[in-house]
């Protein structure tokens, strides 16, 4: 008489031991891959968000004439007339216009953890806003602490530099002169099209270098 075939109690618990060690395992591969998925969505969009903000304040410093106060997380300083103030309230990065509380401000940024403003000579010296002139202010330097939104990651941190152009800073940036080269096609009188360097130099006489050339042609002012 044959055997009956089959298996053992021994038998299927390893297996089942064995079936369950694998559906873990994978488990938390599939997990951590969601998890990562969620951490880069979460991360692009912080991004985006503080780009913005960081946009909007490079802005608005680039165009100051002066700086009236500097606080912990605050900036207040004048342009165009008016008087504007950037700053940390509560947790949210705010803008607001004139004199009143940064409460009543736009929101620039939410969740931010942190705020500094750095601002700087030319020679890399503090610049304080109760004994230097205005037009010794040559860089300010932002840094944002941004609460990312994923469990368990700690603030990430933006860092930007901004140079104001209206404080009458003799190294600023309307004052700094610059060679700006510029590849493009023209075509000389009978000869044909071919492609030359020009040299775009700033001066009174409004002259554009043509170097290949070797002659002088007239700048249109900007």
């Amino acid at each position: 008489m044959k055997e009956n075939e089959g298996f053992t109690l021994l038998e299927v618990v390893f297996a089942l031991v064995m079936a369950a060690f694998i559906a873990a395992v994978v488990g938390m591969g599939i997990v951590r891959a969601v998890d990562a998925y969620i951490f880069a969505r979460e991360n692009a969009k912080l991004n985006q968000r503080v780009q913005v903000a960081v946009e909007r304040i490079k802005r608005e410093l680039t165009e100051i004439t002066s700086v009236t106060d500097v606080k912990a997380s605050a900036l207040s300083y004048s342009r165009f007339g008016a008087t504007c103030t950037i700053g940390l309230d509560g947790g949210a990065l705010k803008i607001v216009e004139g004199a009143v509380s940064l409460t009543q401000g736009d929101v620039l940024l939410e969740n931010v953890h942190g705020l500094v403003f750095t601002l700087r000579k030319d020679d890399g010296s503090s610049w304080d806003v109760a004994t230097d002139d205005d037009r010794l202010l040559f860089s300010i330097a932002i840094v944002i602490s941004v609460n990312h939104p994923s469990p368990g990651a700690g603030p990430i941190t933006f860092s930007t530099a901004v140079n104001p152009r209206n404080t009458e800073n003799p190294l600023g940036p309307l004052n700094v002169v610059r060679t700006t080269v510029i590849t493009t096609t023209c075509c000389a009188p009978q000869s044909t099209s071919r492609l030359i360097s020009l040299t775009v130099v700033p001066s009174t006489a409004g002259v554009l270098a043509c170097r290949k050339m070797r002659r002088h042609v007239p700048l249109l002012e900007v």
